[in-house]
Parts: structure tokens; sequence; C-alpha cells
């Protein structure tokens, strides 16, 4: 099997594409966090499927990332919602 790698475009401060990330673990998301940054993405995060609704709404992000298994409201229910 090959695997073929595409660099990240890097986007102008006025492009900046905002990424939100909905996890639990604080690990994870401080990872994903950094490395993103690094590739010009502004970060928004949330700790829960509620709280990533509420982000949601008022930032409206360009992409989100999501675990599934979180507190108060998993992965699945933050994305019917």
């Amino acid at each position: 099997m090959r695997f073929r790698r595409y660099p990240l475009s890097r986007t102008s401060s006025k492009q900046l594409k905002t990424i939100l990330l909905v996890d639990d673990e604080l690990s994870v998301v401080n990872a994903w966090k950094r490395i993103l940054q690094l590739e010009g993405y502004r970060i928004v995060t949330a700790t829960n499927g509620r709280a990533g609704l509420v982000a949601a709404r008022e930032e409206r992000p360009d992409l989100i990332i999501t675990d599934r298994s979180m507190p108060i409201m998993d992965g699945v229910k933050f994305c019917i919602n």
C-alpha cells in the first residue's frame, strides 16, 4: 500500500482558518493544538460535546474535530446536534 503526503497549505492572517477541537483528553487537545497552530490554523477547544456546540455556534469554525467518547455529551450526539 502506498501513501502520498500532501503539504498543508499555509494561509495568510487574513485567511486564517479556524478549527474546533472537541475532546476531554487535554493531552490530545494540546498535541493537536500545537501541530495545527504550527500549520497556521486558529484553534478553539472544548472539553465535551455541550461546550463544543456552544463554541461551534459562537466561532463558526471551518472544521470540527471531535472525540467520540466524552462526558456530558458524546461526539455522536454532538454531531447530530
